[in-house]
């Protein structure tokens, strides 16, 4: 993530200012929604604005 410039845009941080998340917190962020249980209800709810957008998965 540090030397892109466009991932540091899209994530809306400025690198000269903020902190940066570490590894361990990034991948516990990744897996909350599978501890959670809330894996397929994402996916239910992203499926059906895909589809109303037009795009196929």
């Amino acid at each position: 993530m540090l030397d892109s410039h466009a991932v540091e845009e899209f994530l809306g941080l400025d690198l000269a200012q903020d902190r940066l998340p570490d590894e361990t917190t990034i991948s516990c962020f990744r897996q909350l929604p599978e501890w959670d249980g809330l894996e397929g209800k994402i996916l239910t709810i992203g499926s059906g604005h895909w589809a109303a957008a037009g795009i196929r998965v």
